[in-house]
């Protein structure tokens, strides 16, 4: 396990539970130079090839393994939709 960088711990510092995913952004790109036109699909796929990224602040974060945990968040997620909440997985 490593430590958190500074800004890393300094946005997880301003998390509450009434204030929670306060990082926000905009990304701008320009496709003029791709190979293949950039289109929602394309764009998922680099964005879900990266997600292999995020395990070490994800560790940090919850003391479960991160298979362990996005496990049991899949089946926190049932139990809700049969209890009637709406639960919406990207």
């Amino acid at each position: 396990m490593q430590q958190l960088t500074g800004l890393d711990a300094a946005f997880l510092a301003m998390e509450t539970s009434a204030v929670f995913g306060h990082v926000g952004s905009v990304c701008v790109l320009d496709p003029s130079t791709a190979p293949e036109p950039l289109t929602l699909d394309r764009l998922t796929a680099m964005i879900e090839s990266r997600l292999h990224l995020l395990p070490r602040l994800y560790e940090h974060l919850n003391p479960l393994p991160y298979k362990a945990a996005a496990e049991l968040e899949v089946e926190l997620a049932i139990s809700l939709k049969e209890e009637g909440y709406g639960v919406w997985q990207g």
